[in-house]
């Protein structure tokens, strides 16, 4: 007998997609926001795979020019265990893709260990300034 399964099933983390306009040079920059609580567990943790597939979607779907990642409202416990969630974005940042964290004061510790420092922003608005003045910050 087959089973309904739907990822809320597994992760309780809530997401949405949203898209706007840094620049001419980055039309179309998707922001990824996640919230809620990310549980500690092994790298392939439930919660960290949520993250990394429901990223992998926006990606393929919206093929943005630039990417937001708001983790403001995740409660993130630390360590690089969502470093595997960035997997769809890592190859175009050695393109140079821009690529930004937002980051709460209470998490922003934590995503150190995932995330590069300097692609970690305090908003989302801070992100769009950067990449429309400065574009990638792998290329710089």
């Amino acid at each position: 007998m087959l089973q309904p399964l739907r990822p809320a099933d597994l992760s309780a983390i809530e997401y949405e997609f949203l898209l706007g306009r840094a620049s001419e040079t980055y039309p179309r920059v998707l922001v990824a926001r996640f919230s809620g609580l990310h549980r500690p567990g092994a790298s392939g943790a439930p919660d960290t795979r949520a993250v990394e597939a429901f990223l992998a979607l926006g990606m393929t779907l919206f093929r943005p020019d630039a990417l937001v990642l708001d983790l403001a409202g995740l409660d993130y416990p630390g360590g690089p265990m969502l470093k595997g969630a960035m997997t769809p974005v890592l190859p175009s940042l050695e393109e140079g893709f821009p690529f930004y964290v937002v980051a709460s004061p209470s998490n922003r510790a934590a995503l150190v260990e995932a995330v590069p420092e300097p692609a970690i922003v305090e908003t989302v608005e801070a992100a769009f300034d950067r990449i429309a003045a400065t574009g990638p910050w792998a290329a710089r």
